[in-house]
């Protein structure tokens, strides 16, 4: 007797489809250099053409980068004055230097269920949210809002952590997502 086979779960679904993401992208020219910055936005020009951006400077270094929103001295608030007024739907932190990837949104939407959904790199060694880099955190712009911002008084790994338990409250599910490490 012939064994009828079932469909696939993902067919059955239609889940684990890339489908297409406003993402934009908040550059974080933590130490003042405006070269880092530039190589930073020529990458995203690349592979996202005219994608939106934001550029965030600490005060301290509000005179090299026309145009940037100013932040504080501290990671995580470069990172709460970039989402201020976000660039896109979702957003992509990144550190001013850094090539970004190719084909983000087709990574992330994969695996996205809905705005909810924090994604990060998957990066070997780190596989939580409090031990991955921030360099590549990509988060909808609704969801930061109800979240609330990072923390600034701590370490970063304590602001993280407290972001995260903020966060997991709020019903948000955190992603690794390989392939999306920044360099």
């Amino acid at each position: 007797m012939k064994k009828e086979s079932k469909p696939s779960l993902l067919v059955k679904t239609g889940k684990h489809q890339s489908t297409p993401m406003d993402l934009g992208f908040i550059v974080m020219g933590y130490d003042g250099d405006p070269s880092k910055v530039g190589i930073t936005l020529k990458s995203i020009e690349r592979w996202y053409g005219k994608a939106k951006t934001v550029v965030v400077m600490p005060e301290e270094f509000k005179d090299e980068y026309k145009g940037a929103k100013i932040g504080g001295s501290s990671m995580t608030s470069l990172m709460n004055a970039g989402m201020v007024k976000p660039p896109a739907e979702w957003n992509v932190f990144l550190f001013a230097g850094v090539h970004v990837k190719e084909k983000l949104d087709q990574r992330y939407s994969t695996f996205m269920e809905d705005k909810r959904d924090i994604f990060f790199p998957l990066v070997w060694g780190k596989f939580n949210f409090i031990d991955a880099p921030l360099n590549g955190l990509t988060v909808h712009r609704d969801t930061f809002k109800e979240v609330g911002p990072f923390g600034i008084d701590n370490s970063i790994e304590i602001c993280k952590m407290m972001w995260f338990l903020d966060a997991s409250q709020h019903g948000c599910k955190f992603k690794a997502v390989a392939g999306t490490r920044m360099c």
